[in-house]
């Protein structure tokens, strides 16, 4: 006797459609309920710049250093042009909107794109639909509605490329996910913590090392509409140098121990500097170290596959 098939049951397209809808409404609930919340950030940095691009246009705000109202920033924006393409985009919206509605717009489709990116991540292990809910899931973490509907932070959008490029990789795509790691760098610097995995990939010989030229070109040419607009080519480059100087502190109110060490003033700034990069160093070199160990000769013929 054969075993019975169980077979699931499932969700009609009109449950489906209404759950969707409900989802949807109840997110659109929660971002419209944040949307009145302006962070110092949108005070002294977005809100200026959107004035500047509806005042002087788009060109000549990406010809400057837009200046910023927090002194111990050096008074420059140090912010990478891309977000003031964003910015621009979104400038058009100030017809209908107030300018901090518009701020918030920019900064949510910023969640909606890399939600959309976490889907195709997913997409590569599991079933669609999980996929899908995963993507929802990630649109009502509290972090994300904070840091877009919120605080109108643009961290979605260098987030979305990393899921990209990490996507690109689990489908020994290289070349794809070296240029959407380029883009994600162009935004935020913070996308260098997957450098680790993209060294691993090098030296577990899933990508050649002429791959590793990718990103800083990709870098260039996103700024090449500010360049073109009259802002020096060295100011373009020296825009991550700038903010090491911007900020002369340890923590930035992250939840994490370096916040203990400055505020009861344990090491001085530079010291902690010095250690929290040689740390970082180490750790990254040594997980991407581990694609030369099994790459080695008796350790198998093929480095572990992700995808």
């Amino acid at each position: 006797m054969h075993d019975a098939v169980i077979k699931r049951p499932r969700l009609r397209t009109h449950h489906v459609v209404a759950i969707m809808v409900s989802v949807a409404a109840m997110i659109i609930i929660l971002y419209r309920s944040v949307l009145h919340v302006e962070s110092a950030d949108a005070h002294w940095w977005f809100l200026p710049w959107l004035r500047h691009i509806l005042d002087h246009g788009v060109v000549q705000t990406l010809s400057i250093n837009l200046p910023v109202l927090v002194p111990e920033a050096n008074n420059a924006g140090n912010y990478t042009p891309p977000y003031l393409y964003l910015l621009s985009v979104g400038s058009y919206a100030s017809a209908f909107a107030d300018d901090l509605t518009v701020i918030k717009m920019v900064s949510i489709s910023g969640a909606i794109f890399c939600a959309a990116s976490l889907a195709y991540l997913l997409s590569g292990y599991v079933r669609r639909e999980i996929a899908l809910c995963g993507a929802i899931a990630y649109l009502l973490l509290p972090s994300v509605v904070s840091n877009a509907a919120a605080w109108g932070q643009i961290e979605s959008f260098y987030t979305g490329f990393v899921l990209i490029a990490v996507a690109r990789a689990g489908r020994d795509d290289l070349v794809s996910c070296m240029i959407a790691f380029g883009v994600a760098v162009s935004i935020k610097l913070q996308a260098v913590f997957i450098a680790p995995f993209l060294l691993y990939l090098v030296i577990s010989r899933r990508a050649s090392v002429g791959v590793l030229v990718i990103p800083p070109v990709v870098y260039a040419l996103m700024m090449v509409p500010a360049w073109m607009a009259g802002r020096p080519a060295r100011d373009l480059a020296m825009i991550y140098v700038e903010q090491s100087h911007a900020y002369p502190w340890l923590s930035m109110n992250a939840p994490n121990p370096w916040t203990f060490v400055q505020y009861f003033r344990l090491i001085p700034q530079p010291t902690g500097m010095v250690l929290g990069i040689g740390a970082g160093l180490v750790v990254g070199l040594t997980i991407a170290g581990l694609g030369f160990v099994r790459r080695s000769p008796g350790a198998g013929t093929r480095g572990p596959s992700f995808c």
